[in-house]
């Protein structure tokens, strides 16, 4: 329950050197047409103003959190939680955009769901990719998020059983399309902060066993990709997708295919950075959850070639 003469809802968004891009994403959370809300912007140690920017738009809604040491994305949510006072708890990034509907929609789906909903999230649009450096590096893409994950009953996009879904599809839930009651996140504990990339994922993983959570597919986010977006380190990804595969390792031997395929983007991430042992180590791993994958001995031929031209380029270099 919200504390007494708290608002409803509470909005969390964490910061790092955004002061070009945090007014934008702060006013579409205090134009949502859901009103009784506070918003939550943490600063995680900027050095460019992105606080100042903040606390300039003036609205007594907004209250500011400047963190002394900077501790990453997951860590500065975390620092928001702490200091949360509303029944629920949404995450917006802080260079993207919410429609004005964004709130009032989720809770729509969750009473659509039913009344043990623990939580909602939405459809995004994304503008750029990761890959391309976002979309000032060329011509501008659009494509809507979860988009390649269709439901089936292998794995639904909403309901109670969304742990074997995130399992299975993989990261379905990004942070800025996210509302949920604040003693179920609580009760799921925090962000882990030793991760540097889908730690959303990691998250809500731990979420979907507080109970069902539901879906609203209109897309009722714009991300956009900044030039400093961790999303665009392919390092960081790897280890964390390891890392995360580890920690539901006993959930993960139930559906050896999908086991296989994430084993497969592991190698495939290794051999572009060039760590063709470590490549080898994961082929290895996939292989053996799923010897007849097609996409499998494709990736072990790349993955042979690259080894042999391994020795070539030393030379050359």
């Amino acid at each position: 329950m919200a504390e007494h003469g708290a608002p409803r809802i509470s909005v969390i968004i964490p910061a790092y050197n955004r002061a070009t891009t945090i007014r934008l994403s702060a006013e579409s959370v205090l134009r949502q047409t859901v009103e009784d809300l506070e918003l939550i912007v943490v600063d995680d140690a900027s050095s460019d103003g992105t606080a100042e920017a903040a606390e300039a738009i003036g609205d007594p809604r907004l209250r500011v959190i400047r963190l002394k040491k900077n501790r990453g994305p997951s860590g500065a949510r975390n620092a928001g939680m702490e200091a949360a006072r509303g029944e629920w708890i949404a995450f917006q990034d802080s260079d993207d955009e919410w429609l004005p509907s964004k709130l009032e929609r989720q809770f729509a789906a969750m009473k659509r769901l039913g009344p043990d909903a623990i939580g909602a999230y939405c459809g995004m649009a994304v503008v750029g990719t990761p890959e391309a450096g976002g979309a000032a590096a060329g011509p501008v893409t659009v494509s809507y998020e979860p988009h390649h994950r269709a439901p089936h009953r292998y794995a639904p996009l909403e309901g109670a059983n969304m742990r074997h879904s995130l399992l299975h599809a993989g990261n379905l839930i990004s942070t800025q399309t996210f509302i949920g009651r604040r003693a179920a996140l609580r009760a799921a504990g925090g962000f882990d902060e030793s991760l540097r990339m889908i730690e959303d994922w990691e998250y809500f993983i731990r979420v979907a066993d507080q109970g069902p959570i539901a879906f609203e597919p209109q897309p009722l986010v714009v991300q956009r990709f900044s030039p400093n977006s961790l999303t665009r380190s392919l390092r960081n990804r790897v280890e964390a997708l390891a890392s995360v595969i580890e920690r539901n390792k006993s959930h993960f031997d139930e559906m050896p295919q999908i086991l296989a395929i994430h084993y497969f983007y592991i190698a495939g991430g290794m051999r572009q950075l060039g760590e063709l042992a470590e490549a080898r180590r994961w082929i290895a791993r996939s292989f053996l959850q799923n010897p007849w994958s097609p996409r499998m001995w494709g990736g072990m031929v790349r993955l042979a070639v690259a080894m042999a031209l391994s020795p070539l380029r030393r030379r050359r270099g």
